[in-house]
């Protein structure tokens, strides 16, 4: 589902988010973006069309014009594999909605954790 830093294993993913940048980022991140919604109305057809398709979500939680990601989350399909992307961790309702639809918030911005590097392994070796 996802690795132990919140970030899909699946590189490619479906992308919703007003923000044309979003895409060409996680791109240079290493992720392959395979579809794009930049809208409440193309997100909705989106995040149906990809839940069908079993492919990975990753939508914004503000998508402009009063269109939030959890609004989409309700017409997802049960099961959806769905990335939620907010800093708004005080928010209760976005948060009962996240656990009950088994949704994943990895931290924001999700395409510089990407290219973070590793923390490193510490090897223990003896010198002879």
């Amino acid at each position: 589902m996802h690795s132990s830093r919140g970030l899909p294993d699946d590189p490619r993913l479906w992308v919703i988010d007003d923000k044309p940048d979003v895409a060409a980022q996680l791109i240079r991140a290493g992720f392959e973006v395979e579809r794009t919604a930049s809208s409440g109305p193309e997100g909705r057809i989106l995040i149906v069309e990809a839940g069908e398709a079993g492919a990975t979500v990753l939508l914004d939680q503000n998508l402009g014009d009063g269109v939030l990601g959890t609004d989409l989350v309700l017409e997802a399909p049960k099961g959806a594999k769905i990335y939620l992307c907010t800093d708004d961790f005080e928010n209760p309702q976005t948060l009962n909605l996240a656990r009950q639809r088994s949704l994943k918030i990895p931290p924001k911005p999700l395409c510089f954790l990407a290219t973070a590097p590793p923390v490193p392994q510490f090897v223990h070796a003896s010198v002879r």
